[in-house]
């Protein structure tokens, strides 16, 4: 709801995640380690669209439990593979409903390779994170509630079949504040995601080579604080800052924001039409918008009057 990116990006950081909620399959195809920890981690990355090739050794020690070199392989896209160097699971503890629960993740040197491209991640780290059962990932309704407390990736960089289209220096957020399953306060940044504008096939991109732009850095920041006893959702600001370009901020609250629409909302994610009709009682109340002005007016007025002449 707060911001949107472009499908091909979005679809590269979409795959590193995605890692974490693949649809489990009933059979394994990696040999179990004998760690039950790592076992049930394992698991769930191979998955009915993916399978666990290899991993090398698996060590614990002080509660943390340490897998190196897993290779998973993507089976709905030919010769596509994910491989880890190394994941570390701290604080695991399997629950009574078989969920897996861990203090930290750790994952450093992930690379996803595709024909069409692929992305990699210098490390990755989430707390607090609750993961759900191979059932329950493999269902149309997983649990709604986030399973994470922090979400960390740094020295992300997402390339096509041909050239390099991103470098993200850092993506980060935090569930702040929790009523029962639903977040309630959190923020989120998107730091030095810096696009090749010719990578990226659109008419507004075309008008921005027009511009004299070839790359283009953004960072992404936002907030919000919902309050389900009010029904109200509050988000203090909401910024987008284009370096070079402009930067606009904006701020605003919403009424109607319920258990039940957000609940909802939650479960029908894959389903933007059904989404959308979900907002029809929703309202936006006291907005704000700022635009400061880095050059890109220039550009543009320097461009309309050589048009004219």
């Amino acid at each position: 709801m707060m911001f949107s990116r472009s499908p091909r990006i979005a679809a590269g950081l979409t795959a590193a995640v995605s890692l974490l909620a693949l649809q489990a399959s009933p059979a394994l195809a990696f040999d179990p380690s004998g760690n039950e920890i790592a076992d049930a981690f394992l698991s769930l990355l191979d998955a009915e669209k993916g399978t666990v090739e290899s991993y090398g050794s698996v060590d614990e020690a002080g509660g943390a439990v340490t897998l190196s070199d897993i290779v998973i392989s993507k089976e709905d896209e030919e010769g596509a593979s994910v491989t880890i160097a190394s994941t570390v699971l701290t604080g695991g503890e399997i629950q009574a409903d078989g969920r897996l629960k861990l203090a930290s993740l750790d994952m450093s040197n992930l690379q996803l390779t595709a024909e069409d491209g692929g992305m990699s991640l210098a490390d990755l780290k989430v707390t607090e994170l609750l993961l759900p059962t191979p059932e329950e990932a493999a269902s149309d309704t997983p649990p709604v509630g986030p399973g994470y407390k922090t979400f960390e990736a740094n020295s992300i960089q997402i390339r096509d079949e041909d050239n390099q289209i991103a470098d993200i220096v850092k993506i980060s957020s935090s569930i702040d504040a929790m009523d029962g399953d639903l977040p309630t306060a959190g923020s989120f940044a998107v730091t030095g995601a810096t696009i090749d504008v010719k990578e990226l096939e659109s008419k507004e991109t075309k008008s921005l080579t027009d511009l004299g732009y070839e790359t283009l850095t953004v960072d992404v920041a936002g907030s919000g604080k919902w309050d389900p006893e009010a029904a109200t959702l509050v988000v203090p600001e909401l910024k987008i800052d284009a370096k070079e370009a402009a930067s606009l901020s904006l701020s605003f609250s919403m009424g109607g924001v319920t258990r039940e629409v957000v609940t909802q909302l939650n479960e029908k994610s894959e389903k933007p039409e059904e989404a959308m009709a979900l907002l029809q009682n929703v309202t936006i109340e006291n907005a704000k918008i700022r635009l400061d002005d880095a050059s890109l007016t220039g550009r543009v007025l320097d461009q309309e009057s050589k048009k004219a002449g």
